[in-house]
């Protein structure tokens, strides 16, 4: 994989990294400077091996949106150079990971981010210092990586500190015994041994060790490990009170979740009266497994999480990346500290003199001109909600091996419906006090980042949602609010059974409450599933009028029953006397096929040709030939006086390839050709806009009124449009739902509550966004455009509180 250079103002789509949306920033100006210097860094990431699925994608989004965020400081600072960035997969493997870094400095890059984990850290260690290189590692922990002046730096604390937190935890809980279950890894005995030195080295805390247990990092050893801890509980001396001796078990892979679930089923006498203990990583892999929970529950499982203060900027990669923790926090600040070192020493080749300046890069921060961060007008009160900090939350101290200087830890508990932090390690007491933070109410979003409506709808829609959940959330932190909006994105790539699966998915995470999806198609592919499961929606996009039902189903746009109506007028006006419908066969091509086909029949004058049906493209890499459909056009309009001729198209992207084949067709110069358009914005070449012009392409489109909350969404979001404010709109609404019911998960209560916070809103779309009986949104006005003079211009008004068209004007001959 290439490294990619990222413009200040770039919007990076996050889907294939299993994030979620466009990566929403102030935009900046284009470079004035023909060609700034380019410095390159490099990223190890583990996208494969022996590591969570989503680490990855979280790490490499974040590094996305940093990169992006540092080269636009780098713009309006009026830097000379900008940083890029160049990926290699560890494959978490060591000797994969040393054969990349000497492939990086092949290349002449010295200075690199990652890797990831210990083991493969601890395999370049050499290499790096004998060969001028300097990395920031944003996730290794080991405490025996601890060693200063070694060229490796780490945004994260080593093991000592969560030893620490889990033997402070141990003492506050009166655990009397430990038996310690760890990844047999680098990381893993790292942590086995500082919790044993922790515990050895406090004689007054009346705990003492066990037993320990090992696992293997590829296969678990889950039913030995199981068969092992009853042996541990077995053996003499017996256990006097198993109430009072802890499990504690390390692990970041995953393989915890089979051991914990063999211990569950193994009716290991007086294991379910123990206290279990481990970090928070794997915590939603935990909850997942109905086993598993029930019995963490039971046993009051304890997980230490690394804590950090909230601010502006870890709320907003929050809404922008599934899941972001303490590593995606720990993988911004490490690019920033990199960055700001290599513009304090003028290039990114001298390792020694970049190593040199790392500790004074991460005491400054981000930079003069990032401490003053987002001032947002849109939101509650005015300058920065936060002193300005790294995405930690904290200015970066780095000690005198290179890592990050304290920690202090979360603790929280499983529960039911999620998991509750509880209590806090505060490293500086040493300590354990009772801590709660807000609560997350989890929503699934349902966007379709790739796909036929992923550049000119869906993408930017994403996008708006971050951003209004940015918003929101900034807004709850404001008032001091005891709840925040945690957002979870999958994309359906414009694809209706994807959509299906992604909702039951997000119902067997127990989310009930979506925004979304895009589609009518999979609006209509979801239904049955949300509204027999207790779920509840709204949509931004879906318009088709056999949807608009009275069911858990919400919509943000009117549905197209008035576009319809719209279309209808038009050729009366523009007098049609022959219409062949071209549609995408869904529900949302099939019903404005059926209602301007209904409605033209009954203004009458019309013959309505049979119309002609395409199945929709259902991957990016579809290449279906739609010359079929425009020779089944010709034939229909073979005989056809062309003066009178009319031709509707209704499709998403694929509608392009078909346009370009008719207007090189002879037979298809005259007449006149109306469409679906999301965005009068488009590009188009001159031979497009030629032939357009000919025959007066036009299009009926929403009107919205714009306000300065759609105008900043226009300016931190490329490619916005009227579906981005409704998608923007959609998200607020649930969540003022969300606020009044104080729930997520009631769909009844939800459904009740949302047509009252759609009035009440205070909408991007720039009118009232009432809902009818049917949940959609009530009406919308219309612009007709048509293209003239080179480009897309208004020609009509539909206005829906008079229901009349104005500013009618006749083509020009």
């Amino acid at each position: 994989m290439s490294g990619i250079a990222v413009a200040p103002h770039l919007c990076v789509s996050m889907l294939a990294l299993a994030v979620a949306g466009c990566l929403f920033t102030v935009a900046a100006a284009a470079d004035t400077q023909a060609s700034p210097e380019i410095r390159t860094i490099g990223l190890l990431v583990p996208d494969t091996g022996n590591v969570p699925d989503f680490f990855s994608g979280q790490i490499t989004g974040v590094v996305d949106f940093a990169l992006a965020e540092f080269n636009r400081y780098l713009h309006e600072s009026g830097a000379d150079w900008r940083l890029e960035v160049v990926k290699r997969d560890t494959k978490s493997d060591p000797a994969e990971t040393l054969a990349l870094v000497e492939e990086l400095d092949s290349m002449g890059i010295k200075a690199f981010l990652g890797p990831a984990t210990s083991s493969n850290l601890r395999t370049i260690q050499d290499y790096v210092a004998a060969n001028g290189m300097v990395a920031i590692s944003y996730a290794s922990g080991a405490s025996d990586l601890s060693i200063p002046d070694d060229r490796i730096f780490r945004t994260i604390s080593d093991a000592t500190t969560y030893a620490n937190a889990e033997h402070a935890l141990l003492r506050n809980d009166g655990i009397e015994e430990v038996v310690v279950v760890f990844l047999d890894d680098v990381v893993g005995r790292s942590v086995n041994h500082t919790i044993y030195e922790a515990i050895e080295a406090d004689a007054t805390d009346g705990i003492s060790i066990r037993d320990t247990i090992k696992f293997h990092p590829d296969t678990g050893d889950a039913r030995a490990v199981a068969a092992r801890l009853g042996a541990v509980l077995a053996a003499d001396p017996p256990v006097e009170d198993h109430a009072r001796l802890g499990i504690v078990a390390y692990d970041y892979t995953g393989k915890v979740v089979e051991i914990i679930r063999q211990v569950a089923g193994a009716s290991i006498p007086g294991m379910n009266d123990t206290r279990w203990y481990g970090p928070g990583l794997l915590m939603n892999e935990l909850h997942a497994d109905d086993a598993v929970r029930s019995f963490l529950i039971e046993t009051d499982y304890q997980a230490l999480s690394l804590a950090y203060r909230e601010n502006d900027l870890n709320i907003r990669i929050d809404s922008l990346i599934n899941d972001a923790g303490t590593f995606t926090y720990a993988a911004y600040d490490a690019l920033f500290i990199m960055g700001n070192a290599i513009d304090m020493v003028g290039n990114a080749t001298h390792g020694d003199a970049i190593a040199a300046a790392i500790p004074e890069a991460a005491r400054l921060g981000h930079g003069p001109g990032l401490h003053q961060h987002i001032q947002d007008p849109l939101t509650r009160g005015s300058g920065n909600l936060f002193e300005y900090a790294g995405a930690l939350g904290a200015n970066i101290e780095l000690n005198e091996a290179g890592d990050l200087a304290r920690s202090d830890y979360t603790i929280s508990s499983i529960v039911d419906d999620g998991f509750r932090i509880t209590h806090r390690y505060d490293s500086t007491a040493d300590s354990v006090h009772e801590f709660v933070l807000p609560t997350k109410m989890r929503i699934g979003i349902l966007v379709s980042e790739t796909g036929s409506l992923a550049e000119g709808i869906g993408i930017a829609a994403s996008g708006a949602i971050s951003l209004a959940a940015y918003h929101y959330n900034l807004d709850l932190a404001r008032e001091g609010a005891d709840w925040r909006l945690d957002i979870f994105k999958k994309d359906d790539g414009t694809y209706p059974p994807a959509t299906l699966e992604n909702v039951e998915a997000f119902h067997a995470d127990g989310i009930k409450a979506l925004i979304g999806p895009l589609t009518s198609g999979s609006t209509a592919q979801m239904m049955d599933f949300v509204n027999d499961n207790g779920m509840v929606a709204v949509g931004y996009a879906s318009s088709s009028p056999d949807l608009a039902l009275p069911d858990n189903i919400f919509r943000m746009r009117a549905s197209d029953e008035k576009t319809a109506d719209v279309y209808a007028r038009l050729l009366h006006h523009d007098g049609i006397t022959d219409l062949v419908i071209v549609y995408r066969d869904d529900p949302w091509g099939r019903s404005l096929n059926e209602r301007i086909t209904e409605r033209a029949s009954h203004i009458g004058g019309i013959t309505i040709h049979p119309g002609i049906n395409y199945a929709p493209d259902t991957s990016a890499d579809s290449a279906t030939d739609y010359h079929p459909v425009v020779d089944a056009l010709k034939s229909r309009l073979s005989g056809v006086d062309m003066s009178g001729a009319a031709v509707m198209l209704f499709g998403f992207s694929e509608g392009w390839a078909i346009v370009d084949i008719a207007r090189t067709d002879p037979a298809l110069q005259e007449g006149r050709w109306y469409t679906f358009l999301a965005s009068p914005d488009v590009r188009l070449s001159p031979e497009q806009i030629s032939w357009m012009e000919k025959v007066g392409y036009s299009s009926v489109i929403t009107r919205h009124v714009s306000n300065a909350l759609s105008r900043h969404i226009d300016a931190n979001i490329p490619g916005a449009n009227f579906y981005s404010y409704h998608a923007y709109d959609a998200l607020h609404t649930l969540a003022d739902a969300i606020e009044q019911t104080d729930t997520s998960r009631n769909a009844e209560a939800l459904a009740a509550a949302i047509p009252e916070a759609a009035r009440l809103l205070p909408a991007a779309i720039g009118f009232q966004t009432a809902l009818n009986e049917a949940g959609d949104l009530a009406g919308s006005d219309y612009h007709v455009y048509e293209m003239r003079d080179g480009a897309f211009q208004v020609r009509a008004l539909y206005d829906h509180a008079t229901d009349s068209l104005y500013a009618l004007v006749s083509r020009p001959s």
